[in-house]
C-alpha cells in the first residue's frame, strides 16, 4: 500500500479540569509528512459549526485568520515549511453552545499545498464525540 504523501487527521478530546470544573473538549488535527520531500507554504484550513464556540487561546500554533461566516467559523493557519517526516499538531479548544448533547460531527479539516502547479487538497476524517447530558 502506498502511504499519502500529507496526511491530516481530526480528533476531539475530552479534557477534565479538576473535580469541581466541568472540563472542555479539544480539537487536536495532526499533520504528517510522509514524503521523502520538504513542502512549502500547506494552509490547513478547520470549520467550526455555529453551535460550537471556540476559547480564544491556541494550544501550539495561532490560526493566522478567523473567518466568520454564516454557518460558522473558519481557521486558517499557515505552515511555512512541513519537512520530511515531520508531523505538527495544531489543538484548541471548543465548547458547544446551549445544552446540545448526543452524537456531534464536527466536518473535516482539510490540507492545501501546491506541486508542480497544481493544488492539492487532502481532507481529515470526520471527527465524533458523544456529549453526556450533565446530571
Amino acid at each position: 500500500t502506498r502511504t499519502r504523501a500529507l496526511r491530516i487527521t481530526k480528533r476531539v478530546l475530552r479534557v477534565k479540569e479538576g473535580k469541581y470544573h466541568k472540563g472542555y473538549l479539544k480539537v487536536v488535527l495532526n499533520i504528517q509528512n510522509y514524503t521523502s520531500k520538504d513542502i512549502s507554504d500547506v494552509k490547513i484550513l478547520d470549520f467550526l459549526p455555529k453551535l460550537i464556540k471556540h476559547f480564544s487561546e491556541f494550544g501550539t500554533l495561532e490560526p493566522k485568520h478567523i473567518q466568520q461566516g454564516n454557518h460558522g467559523l473558519r481557521f486558517i493557519w499557515e505552515v511555512h515549511k512541513l519537512h520530511s517526516g515531520e508531523e505538527r499538531v495544531i489543538s484548541y479548544k471548543i465548547e458547544p453552545q446551549l445544552n446540545l448533547f448526543g452524537n456531534i460531527k464536527l466536518p473535516p479539516a482539510s490540507l492545501q499545498f501546491t506541486k508542480n502547479d497544481k493544488l492539492v487538497i487532502r481532507k481529515s476524517n470526520v471527527a465524533k464525540f458523544e456529549l453526556k447530558r450533565e446530571l
